[in-house]
This record gives structure tokens, sequence and C-alpha cells, in this order.
């Protein structure tokens, strides 16, 4: 039975050391798997339960928090392009308020996710400090919006 502190190389490659309880992963342990991919955080009874950051080969890296092997809870995920989701999860999917940052288009979202694809009400603001606010349905705008110019737009000067 494995209790205490120790390391573990499984037939399929992966690598687990850390704290072991019953012989299951409990406490703070690291698991690199086959791929490269390695988390480091927090176990229960096997699987990734509590705080913790899984480093993707790719360089992405999710910081936050687990349930039951997934995501579950309040998380920061950075790409590699430094994109940033900082929000709520569930089951491994943006779901519930999140932000998310673009650095291609230079906007941001913010407002109600599920299963990772914007959904319900948001607003999405633009690098020129204009934005609008509006509802998503499965990732798309659906519906009116309402655009609201920058303080510093020409838009807001009545002589113009």
């Amino acid at each position: 039975m494995k209790e205490g502190y120790g390391v573990l190389a499984y037939a399929n490659g992966e690598v687990y050391e850390g704290q072991w309880k019953a012989n299951f992963a409990n406490g703070t342990g690291s698991l690199t798997y086959t791929d490269g991919d390695k988390y480091v955080g927090e176990w229960k009874d096997g699987k990734k339960s509590g705080k913790g950051t899984l480093h993707y080969i790719n360089s992405d890296r999710f910081n936050g928090e687990w349930l039951n092997d997934k995501a579950n809870g309040y998380g920061t995920l950075e790409y590699s392009n430094g994109d940033v989701y900082e929000g709520e999860w569930v089951d491994d999917h943006q779901a519930g308020t999140g932000k998310f940052v673009s650095t291609e288009t230079e906007m941001t979202f913010v407002g109600e996710w599920v299963e990772g694809l914007k959904h319900g009400k948001g607003s999405m603001y633009m690098k020129n400090g204009d934005y609008f606010e509006g509802k998503w349905e499965r990732g798309r705008l659906s519906g009116p919006v309402v655009y609201n110019f920058a303080a510093e737009s020409p838009w807001n000067d009545p002589a113009y």
C-alpha cells in the first residue's frame, strides 16, 4: 500500500511524484503525462482536486481550481499566443462569468459562458475605448446590441 511520499512510473509512461494515502495520490504532487503536459497541485483519491496548475507542452497554462480531474471553479487559462481567459469553469469548459482577452484583435469580452462558448449577456471592449453590449448564443452575437463610443470619440461631440 502506498503511503507518504513517493514516485511512481506508470506502464503508459506517466510519472507521479508526491504524496500518497491509501494507495491514491492525496495531498500535493505532480503528474507528467506521456505527451509532456504536467500538472502540479492538489490531489484527492487519485484525481486532481483543489488548486493546481496544468502546464501544456504547447506552453498554454491553466491555473485554478480542480474537482474530479477537471477544471471546476475559478481559473485562468493563459494561451501560448498571449490570449487569456479568466473566470469560472465547469467540467473543463468556460462556464458562468468570465473575461477573455485576445491579443490578436486587441478586444476583450466580459460576460457569460456555457460549455466554452460566449452565451448570455456580455460586453465586447475594443482598443479605441468603444464597446458594445449584447446577447450571445452558442458563441455568436444574436439580437440587438447597444454600442457605446469612447469618451474622446468625435461621435460624442454634438457639433460633429
